[in-house]
């Protein structure tokens, strides 16, 4: 349910829940594609990537909190995403699975420097260093591993 203001616009908390169940819906997805990876160092990236996106839920349950609301408990954005991770490993292999997993994590990228634009001044740069840059480094990790 997507909370508004009286004037009828989204507010910081609803963005902020939109945000918490997509964090939620990745680190589902990691745990999925850790089912479909053999190798030591995938493995290890995978579950860097998936820790990373569970606590960015925890730090945004924190800050819905603290505007009063009650953060969903449920994914989000992702899902299809966890969808087509594992079917891509069953079907197609791991170089695909990577790929599926960073178009997510290009997706998460771009629509937290949205959000940060639109909060307010004072949740802006806790949302930024605990949310937006470490969403960059996930993005950025399996940059460094996409198949050429």
């Amino acid at each position: 349910m997507e909370l508004t203001n009286i004037m009828g616009e989204t507010t910081d908390a609803a963005r902020l829940d939109g945000d918490l169940r997509a964090e939620l819906a990745a680190a589902t997805t990691y745990e999925q594609a850790l089912l479909h990876v053999e190798g030591p160092q995938l493995r290890n990236l995978f579950e860097k990537n998936r820790k990373s996106h569970a606590a960015r839920a925890v730090t945004l349950g924190q800050m819905i909190r603290r505007r009063g609301t009650t953060p969903s408990q449920t994914a989000g954005l992702w899902s299809a995403f966890a969808i087509l991770a594992e079917r891509t490993a069953a079907n197609i292999g791991e170089h695909a699975l990577i790929q599926a997993l960073h178009q997510g994590e290009k997706l998460l990228t771009s629509r937290y420097r949205a959000h940060r634009e639109e909060l307010d001044e004072a949740m802006a740069p806790a949302f930024e260093s605990h949310v937006l840059e470490p969403q960059m480094t996930c993005q950025r990790r399996l940059a460094e591993v996409l198949p050429s």
